[in-house]
């Protein structure tokens, strides 16, 4: 079974169904990135989104597709997230709903139509720079997200909105501080890679601007006020490597 052709079979499924249904993680990144800068090893399983609202027929149409739910996962998390497995061939399908959460969460209720198949690139791109303790496969993805996407003020099929990763920042303290953060991770990246070489200065030059454009964004009123406590008390939500909150686990 290819991966990305199994998540455009269950995209389209679920839009026959009426239902927006999109992907986001390293699949995704490997959808739109078709030929990356830096190479990293296939993704090995699907990262959905939908709104709460379709969650039953993006059930549905999951479960037709040869997939069985993790019941236990439904049971704990059922209003924020569902697990599945594919009978066959073992793929797991995680189904985010109406918001993803790595150390932050980022609603994507008003954002499932701006792209077909994938999340926005800039709600992409914030998923891969806001985990309290960053992986290279973050990095390496980040890179070729930046490297084959331009900064611009909209979404569009060869650029990102570097105002909506500014304004999303804007609002939470701990999330810009990871994000920024982050991007330092990233521009150290490829400053220092050989693999970066080609589009060195254009990648360090669009993450400087991504990180200017965080920092100047004007911060609303909660951002000011939960900066004044800085990194004093803890700013991230505690997640493990399966997604669930810690100590939440099933």
């Amino acid at each position: 079974m290819d991966i990305l052709d199994e998540a455009e079979r269950l995209v389209s499924a679920a839009e026959a169904q009426g239902a927006h249904l999109r992907l986001f993680g390293g699949a995704a990144v490997a959808f739109l990135v078709q030929r990356p800068l830096v190479h990293r090893h296939a993704p090995r399983d699907l990262d959905f989104v939908c709104l709460s609202s379709d969650v039953v027929t993006v059930r549905d149409v999951i479960r037709a597709a040869g997939y069985d739910e993790d019941l236990g996962v439904a049971r704990l998390f059922g209003t924020e997230r569902r697990r599945f497995r594919h009978d066959s061939t073992g793929l797991v399908v995680d189904l985010c709903l109406d918001q993803f959460r790595f150390a932050r969460a980022i609603d994507l209720r008003s954002r499932l139509h701006l792209r077909s198949l994938c999340v926005p690139v800039s709600d992409l791109l914030l998923s891969k720079l806001q985990p309290r303790e960053v992986t290279t496969i973050d990095v390496i993805d980040a890179v070729n997200l930046l490297a084959a996407f331009k900064l611009a003020a909209t979404e569009s099929e060869d650029a990102y909105d570097a105002g909506r990763v500014a304004s999303v920042c804007s609002r939470d303290w701990g999330l810009s501080r990871l994000v920024v953060g982050n991007l330092t991770i990233v521009e150290r990246f490829a400053a220092d890679d050989p693999r970066c070489d080609s589009r060195r200065l254009d990648l360090l030059g669009g993450i400087a601007a991504l990180v200017q454009a965080v920092r100047l964004h004007p911060k609303t009123p909660a951002w000011h006020i939960r900066s004044a406590f800085g990194s004093r008390f803890r700013y991230w939500d505690e997640v493990s490597e399966e997604g669930y909150l810690e100590g939440t686990s099933p």
